[in-house]
């Protein structure tokens, strides 16, 4: 499986899983250079559900080697997302 590939098919499977969720998907391929020296993608998903005040910003960056996907992920609530955002990018 290519890193594309892995980015769509992943993309279709949260927008099911978090069908019931007010979910913005955003990926962007290629956006933060590599991992180990493979290209990677970023995804970036915001997810609110104002009934149980939910409201969280989630960051994953990812590639894949011989089939399988390493994913990185970074989570936390949208006020505060930007706090720590700058360890994830080091």
């Amino acid at each position: 499986m290519t890193l594309d590939q892995y980015t769509r098919v992943s993309d279709g499977l949260l927008n099911k899983m978090l069908g019931g969720f007010n979910t913005t998907i955003e990926s962007q391929p290629n956006s933060i250079g590599s991992i180990a020296g493979l290209p990677t993608n970023q995804r970036v998903l915001d997810i609110k559900e104002p009934m149980i005040g939910l409201d969280l910003k989630v960051t994953q960056v990812f590639t894949v080697q011989n089939n399988k996907a390493y994913i990185i992920t970074y989570t936390a609530e949208a006020a505060k997302f930007l706090d720590h955002l700058s360890t994830l990018q080091k």
